[in-house]
């Protein structure tokens, strides 16, 4: 009985294996599942499981599962990059920021300072995250990290040095990909999918590339271009939120409201803290009616975006709340004339 036992989990675990090799994170998932239901107390299941659903863009899974193994095991290794990786993934730097020091001292691997790098820069810890990426010497994301670090700590001739250096290395994907960053901060979107077009083409495998390259096109405002790019990757990335809310967007604007409202309210039900989102998703519910349903999501998105206003302002018109949409009316220019002086 036990030996049948062991080739039970044996072949189960081989499954597992095979099955993230092939890509398939779902039938992963489903397999470690299985495996940590009859061996609740194995950490290295747990590891596995957080894995799985990582691979499969679902983040906030994936961080239970690798808090999990990490009380089990909780020495600096792998579980603290992989728990640190995931908070980044679910916009949460300050916090992935203690798990990737650990994964440091376990590791202090050009990845382990990459993403330690980015915690700092995200978590506005700007001095450190310069360090850091300096620290990763004259390569691609190295010069553009630290670029960026010296820009927000007013070091400007810091920052054009590095974006110097970076500007003159060899071609390369990775090089097109860090350029494509700039651009974006700099409000040059069109160049920015210049860039990714380019790193696309040297890397055409690189499913990655290929998604930012949909979110510059968004960005840029060429939808029909990013519909095509975003349904072609919708098998590997349909469980990420921001994902489905550029999708979502990208269709409420082409086809109508009704083909991207099931991916914003998608998007909004698994990260509600992604603003931008709940925005698109409010003004989609006051265009075709549901507009009760609308004003929690103008309300919250309208505290860091101006433009929401107007849309709020309209819902509460609607609903007869006449001296809240004639506050909110007010507010929205003043916040705009503020921005202009």
């Amino acid at each position: 009985m036990i030996f049948a036992l062991l080739l039970f989990f044996q072949s189960l675990s081989e499954q597992g294996a095979r099955a993230m090799k092939e890509n398939r994170f779902t039938d992963a998932e489903r397999i470690y599942r299985q495996l940590v239901k009859e061996e609740p107390n194995e950490p290295r299941l747990r590891m596995n499981l957080g894995l799985a659903l990582f691979s499969a863009a679902k983040y906030p899974e994936a961080s239970i599962e690798f808090e999990k193994f990490l009380k089990a095991v909780p020495a600096p290794g792998p579980g603290h990059f992989m728990l640190g990786v995931s908070r980044l993934k679910l916009r949460k730097p300050c916090e992935a920021i203690s798990a990737l020091e650990s994964a440091r001292k376990w590791q202090a691997s050009s990845q382990v300072v990459l993403e330690l790098g980015d915690a700092y820069f995200g978590c506005k810890r700007y001095a450190q995250a310069a360090a850091a990426f300096e620290a990763l010497g004259d390569t691609p994301k190295g010069l553009q990290g630290a670029g960026l670090s010296y820009a927000r700590l007013g070091k400007q001739q810091e920052a054009s040095d590095a974006f110097a250096k970076l500007e003159k290395l060899p071609p390369s994907a990775e090089l097109h990909e860090l350029l494509a960053e700039v651009r974006t901060l700099e409000n040059r979107h069109g160049d920015a999918v210049k860039e990714l077009e380019e790193a696309v083409r040297l890397a055409p495998k690189d499913e990655r590339l290929r998604r930012l390259y949909a979110r510059a096109l968004w960005r840029a405002g060429q939808y029909e271009e990013a519909r095509k790019v975003y349904a072609s990757l919708v098998a590997r990335w349909s469980n990420d939120p921001e994902f489905n809310y550029e999708y979502g967007d990208t269709l409420v604007r082409i086809e109508g409201v009704e083909a991207g409202l099931p991916l914003l309210e998608k998007a909004v039900k698994a990260a509600p803290e992604l603003i931008a989102a709940r925005g698109a998703l409010g003004k989609a519910l006051l265009q075709i009616g549901r507009t009760k349903e609308s004003i929690p999501h103008l309300d919250a998105a309208a505290q860091q975006d101006a433009t929401v206003l107007l849309p709020l302002s309209r819902a509460y018109k609607a609903i007869g709340r006449l001296q809240e949409a004639a506050r909110i009316e007010a507010e929205y220019k003043q916040r705009v004339s503020e921005s202009q002086n």
